[in-house]
């Protein structure tokens, strides 16, 4: 049986929270052929080639954030270290749009498009229908933005004090490949080392018997050694072909 509209209005913003996440989990695993750790502390791994995968997401109105002390605690628990012992840690930063619109009162307040979902099914369809990019960044490119624009407070809801390091849309967008030696020398990192990678992929979506069409842009920023080895997990088509990739997503089960 499914959950009465009254306990998911009750406890939608965590519910919301978690589909969202479980979402990208799921994608970003589809796209770079990875899967849950072992220890749970990291959401993927491309156990293959050691590397651990924090994923993000956020959408066109807010900044993505990524919390400090959580980067720290991956980087001192998780690499070279038993059981997992990773090499590298990548985030998977999603970018989605989430448009938002007047109510229907006639207020001056907007609802965003995410805050209408009526349920799981409903925020997956969404999602599927508005995300349009993926940031794949090392981990040392973020720490290389934290130490250019520093860290803010009272972003996280959940903990104000916490510091996390913000990440803008348009900030994003800079990440070119025609820009990459700008980029990299402003992060002060080596562009004989770094390249920026742009393509894209096709990915259809299944959701019970809901079909969605996904065309989405891959920007990866890594050492181009690492970026070699990725490759050979991912299986990257050539310069100018677009991958393919199905996900097929299940709506939890619900105690009756």
């Amino acid at each position: 049986m499914s959950k009465p509209l009254s306990r998911w209005k009750k406890t939608k913003r965590r519910n919301v929270l978690n589909i969202v996440g479980r979402f990208f989990q799921e994608l970003g695993a589809k796209i770079l052929r990875a899967r849950i750790p072992h220890n749970g502390s990291l959401d993927l791994a491309i156990e293959k080639i050691l590397v651990g995968i924090e994923v993000k997401a956020g959408d066109y109105n807010n900044r993505l954030r990524i919390p400090v002390e959580q980067l720290d605690r991956h980087l001192k628990e998780n690499l070279n270290l038993f059981p997992d012992m990773l090499e590298n840690l990548i985030y998977c930063l999603f970018s989605y749009r989430n448009p938002k619109k007047p109510t229907a009162n006639g207020s001056k307040h907007r609802r965003s498009r995410l805050s209408y979902c009526k349920d799981e099914i409903d925020i997956f369809s969404m999602l599927s229908d508005h995300t349009d990019s993926l940031y794949v960044f090392d981990h040392r490119v973020i720490q290389a933005i934290k130490k250019r624009f520093g860290t803010n407070k009272k972003k996280l809801p959940c903990d104000p004090e916490a510091e996390v390091i913000l990440v803008g849309r348009n900030y994003l967008d800079s990440f070119t490949q025609e820009r990459a030696d700008e980029i990299f020398l402003s992060l002060k990192l080596d562009p004989a080392d770094w390249a920026i990678r742009e393509r894209y992929s096709n990915i259809s979506i299944r959701i019970g018997l809901l079909a969605h069409s996904m065309k989405l842009r891959i920007v990866e920023v890594l050492p181009r050694d690492f970026m070699d080895r990725l490759d050979s997990v991912i299986k990257t088509p050539p310069i100018g072909v677009t991958s393919r990739r199905t996900l097929r997503l299940k709506e939890t089960k619900k105690n009756s």
